[in-house]
Formats: structure tokens, sequence, C-alpha cells
């Protein structure tokens, strides 16, 4: 708990713990780092302060709102989404911000093999991502800024060195079109990712229909 309230640990009985635990995690990641300087700590679902002493967090996000914040304000840091058995949504809400998988199909007791097309549609995504990596991997998060999308669907921008790239998500059961447009002006052309299909050159501003529960980017 928060608060603890044993009589022989040395401390007022109902002294908070969280000092005692920014103590023991800062003398922790001393020890091992002098031991070995690569070594990496790991937290699960870790609040922002913790990301001082711990390098890596076994996060899940399915929260179904407000997640873009945290991943704006904070975008070195690197997170998981939790995937479980068919949660297309979760694979295309780790796809828009830049964040990796966890998968967690019948509550880590299977594999992803349980379920193949969730399989297939994570391999398209994760051949886009490869594609671009500059992009949609080690890319910047930067929300919905420089760009402006018109349409039904969610999207993410990513800064590279070389333009942006914009991620665009239905969550809808029904297909959108979306008017896609960027406010770097030297940006005329892109290339177009959809999963499972090739990439296509594309004029911009441009149309693009996204297929229910599916993501595309540009």
């Amino acid at each position: 708990g928060l608060f603890c309230y044993a009589t022989d640990h040395g401390h007022k009985p109902g002294a908070g713990q969280v000092d005692k635990l920014v103590e023991r995690l800062a003398w922790l990641r001393r020890e091992v780092r002098a031991i070995n300087p690569e070594f990496m700590l790991c937290g699960e679902e870790i609040q922002d302060w913790l990301f001082q002493y711990l390098d890596l967090p076994y996060s899940r996000y399915r929260l179904n709102e407000g997640y873009q914040v945290f991943r704006y304000t904070f975008p070195e840091t690197k997170e998981n989404v939790a995937v479980a058995a068919y949660s297309y949504d979760q694979a295309n809400k780790s796809f828009m911000l830049g964040l990796g998988m966890d998968i967690e199909v019948w509550g880590l007791k299977k594999s992803v093999l349980a379920c193949p097309e969730l399989a297939d549609y994570i391999g398209d995504i994760v051949k886009i991502r490869r594609a671009q990596p500059d992009y949609l991997i080690n890319g910047r998060y930067i929300d919905t800024l420089r760009a402006k999308v018109e349409g039904n669907v969610c999207y993410g921008v990513h800064e590279g060195p070389q333009g942006l790239a914009v991620v665009l998500w239905n969550q809808t059961d029904e297909s959108h079109t979306c008017q896609v447009s960027f406010d770097q002006a030297d940006l005329q052309k892109g290339l177009l990712y959809l999963p499972g299909a090739a990439e296509t050159e594309v004029a911009l501003p441009c149309a693009v229909t996204v297929e229910p529960h599916r993501v595309a980017a540009i």
C-alpha cells in the first residue's frame, strides 16, 4: 500500500513509502550501473516520476482516451501498448503513437499465433514501420501538430529527418475517407502505406480511405 503502519521498520507508523522507494531505487541504479553501465531496469505500469530511475516500462495503454498527452510530453520514452486477442485497435494505437506492442493473448497463456489474422495484421504494421524507421519508429511524436486531417479518423504526426509522417486510425465500424495536408510547403508528394498493400506515391494534399479498425500512413 501507499502507507506503512508497521511499528518495527524504523519509521513513524503511517508514514508514506515513496521517499524510501526513491532512496532504494537510486541506490539500486548506482550499484548495478557500477557493475554494468548497460544494465537496464524495468518497471510495470510505472508512473512518470519513476522514469528517472527505471529505463524501460512494461506498459499497456488500455485507456480509450488521454494516451496522447504523455507520449507528446515525453517523446523520449519508449513504452508498449497491450494487444489482446483480436484487439486490432490496440495494435493501431501502438502504430499511431510510435510505441511497441505487448502481445497478451488469453492472459499471456497463448501466443499471437492463436489469432492468425491478427498476427498477419501486426506483421503488416511492422513492415510499414520498418520501411520508414526514421519516422515511424525513431521519429518524434508531435500529436496532431503540423498536419491537418479532415474526416472521422484519429491521427498522429511524427517528425523525421526530412519531413513529416502522419498515421491515420479509423476506430469506427465503417470506412472513412479523409483529406490530409501538411503545413510544410515543400511536402508536395509522399508515400501512402496501407496494411497488406504495396506503397504508392501520392500528391499532397490528398484523400485517403481508411477501412474499419485499420490504419494508414503517409
